[in-house]
């Protein structure tokens, strides 16, 4: 099923114009009198006519709706990306085009979503999760929720998956629903992961542009953690509260053809060897403070979301270390973007009902209308760890920061980019394909130093890249992107948000 979603939303990167017709009227002379000369009639799904003002490049019912027209600088700057990456990305994928038009009239996305929900109740989902990006790290597994637990409001999550290498990983984790005066939620998690082979890339020792590794170990890492969340004192803010206990068993690689590093060999392990061997227990306090105006979670059009963590770590067995990770993205509603009405949306108005209307009008409501936009998202991150015992005790190589696999850095493999310091941003800009697609075509550059800025090349790391995106108004499915740096090539579907 999910590869049925896929294959029909690489068809519909083919479109005749801006606005895809997705659902095809037939006229069958019943349409009311007063039509606007050329525009042809719309049916609803249960088959009754209604009165139609319809826009000639939207195609599609339309009572009503709101325009916005983007500054004629921005439409000269993305220009080359309208006119050139669109068409030329949907190229390969036009002799698809029956597959899609197949999808629309089975309603493919929303049998998908049945499936999600197998008793038909919102709050209880299960579903498969995959991440293929052609190395032995891909994986596929299932994520059960329940977001009403013991009680309304108290969510059970369950996650599994298991990758090509015999990796693998089981995690569960509950959140009370809100308690006392300050809606204070509790917390729990657990997980069990090991790895037979895990990449080590030691900071400084090699260029960006060079994707070796200095040798692999592996690792066996039992989790638990508790925590505490709230909102905060200002409007849009929370906070989280947590302590982490983290045991890890680590050794020679269990994998064939992997090679254990020798840490006398390279000056980054002349103080020992970084927790690469041995048992390691670490213990985490850490504080997150957020604020967040993101006008929707599955697919944003506007607002966005700061937010920092810091956190101290206690090492047995290495050393100590202190850390701030901060990030912010931002999302721009660009060009000419509708909300459209259906003949439902008139039933208060109809009904003079004041109340309904209010709700209908509530921006929590009207943003589930939106199904078409172009939209400019800017994401950047930065994470800084001290090393508190460097002199004495160099801190393990598991609680250095890193960056890769994802933006800012989706070029680049699983920490790929890993110091004291990585910083990045990403800059990208997504149009509609299709009712539940967007297009994407992004730029990024991040970089890691021992510091928070060292202007040398070798550590640059640019980064470009395109895919699609799909996903329901209040729900993110699943994304497809190549992207193109300095190491290569990078080709990732996965079920995780980019951010």
């Amino acid at each position: 099923m999910w590869i049925s979603i896929l294959t029909a939303s690489f068809a519909a990167a083919i479109s005749d114009s801006t606005f895809p017709d997705w659902r095809i009227a037939i006229d069958t002379g019943r349409a009311r009198a007063g039509r606007p000369s050329g525009a042809a009639p719309s049916r609803d799904r249960n088959g009754s006519w209604i009165v139609v003002s319809e826009h000639p490049a939207l195609r599609r019912d339309s009572l009503a709706s709101v325009d916005v027209t983007m500054h004629p600088l921005l439409t000269a700057l993305l220009w080359p990306v309208d006119h050139a990456v669109r068409p030329l990305m949907g190229v390969p994928f036009k002799p698809l085009r029956p597959v899609v038009r197949y999808g629309e009239g089975t309603e493919l996305v929303e049998r998908g979503l049945a499936f999600v929900h197998p008793t038909g109740r919102e709050g209880l989902m299960l579903y498969p999760t995959a991440v293929l990006d052609g190395s032995s790290g891909s994986r596929w597994g299932a994520t059960f929720v329940d977001r009403d637990f013991f009680r309304e409001g108290w969510r059970l999550q369950l996650n599994g998956a298991l990758s090509v290498a015999a990796d693998g990983y089981m995690s569960a984790s509950t959140r009370t629903h809100p308690i006392g005066p300050r809606s204070t939620q509790l917390r729990m998690a657990t997980s069990y992961s090991i790895s037979r082979g895990v990449g080590v890339r030691v900071p400084g020792y090699r260029p960006v542009s060079d994707p070796e590794i200095a040798g692999s170990t592996s690792e066996t890492r039992v989790l638990g953690e508790l925590g505490a969340a709230g909102p905060g004192a200002f409007e849009h803010s929370s906070w989280d509260a947590s302590y982490q206990l983290a045991h890890r068993e680590v050794g020679a690689p269990r994998r064939l053809a992997a090679d254990f590093v020798d840490p006398g060999g390279i000056d980054w392990f002349s103080g020992g060897d970084r927790g690469i061997r041995g048992t390691e227990i670490d213990h985490t306090f850490g504080m997150w403070l957020g604020w967040s105006d993101q006008e929707n979670p599955g697919a944003p059009s506007k607002g966005g979301r700061l937010s920092t963590r810091m956190w101290y770590t206690y090492a047995d067995g290495g050393g100590d270390v202190a850390g701030i990770d901060a990030q912010a993205t931002r999302y721009f509603l660009l060009g000419t973007e509708r909300y459209v009405y259906k003949k439902g949306d008139l039933e208060p108005y109809l009904d003079l009902d004041p109340m309904r209307v209010i709700r209908m009008l509530d921006p929590t409501t009207l943003r589930q209308r939106l199904t078409q936009r172009k939209i400019l998202a800017v994401y950047f991150r930065m994470i800084r760890l001290w090393e508190l015992e460097a002199g004495r005790h160099p801190a393990s190589y598991f609680l250095f920061p890193g960056l890769g696999g994802d933006a800012p850095a989706r070029a680049y493999g699983g920490r790929y980019l890993l110091d004291r310091a990585v910083v990045g941003g990403t800059m990208e800009y997504r149009w509609p394909i299709w009712k539940y697609i967007d297009g994407t075509a992004f730029a990024e550059l991040a970089w890691a130093a021992p510091e928070w800025w060292e202007p040398d090349l070798d550590r640059l790391a640019p980064g470009i890249g395109g895919g699609i995106r799909v996903r329901m108004p209040r729900m993110f499915l699943f994304r497809v992107q190549a992207a193109f740096g300095l190491a290569g090539p990078q080709l990732i579907a996965t079920t995780d948000a980019e951010f």
